[in-house]
């Protein structure tokens, strides 16, 4: 299910335009744009608006949360895009940059 939302906060004049893409126990991917900056949380499916943000929090390493990583880094990467910054729990990043390697080294095939 894809879902968009709009949050305004009058008080202080910000604004939140949510995007949430989700397939319970499948994939998942929030992004949320506010001004200038873009961030995606979680990217278990690399959607359109995911692949725009620069800044990328993986909340654990269930398929659903981290499968499409390596997508999104090809993605940017194919648009002529600065890398993102991704953010995981420790305990997973090493295996996320062995994925992301692995997936580099079979396209230059």
């Amino acid at each position: 299910m894809n879902q968009e939302f709009h949050i305004g906060f009058p008080a202080t004049g910000q604004e939140y335009f949510l995007n949430c893409w989700s397939v319970s126990g499948l994939e998942s991917c929030v992004t949320v744009r506010t001004g200038g900056s873009r961030f995606a949380f979680d990217i278990g499916h690399a959607t359109r608006s995911s692949i725009n943000c620069d800044r990328v929090f993986i909340t654990h390493g269930h398929v659903d949360h981290c499968g499409a990583l390596a997508k999104h880094v090809s993605q940017r990467d194919m648009r002529a895009m600065t890398p993102a910054t991704y953010y995981c729990p420790q305990d997973i990043q090493e295996t996320l940059k062995n994925i992301c390697k692995s997936y580099a080294a079979m396209a230059e095939r």
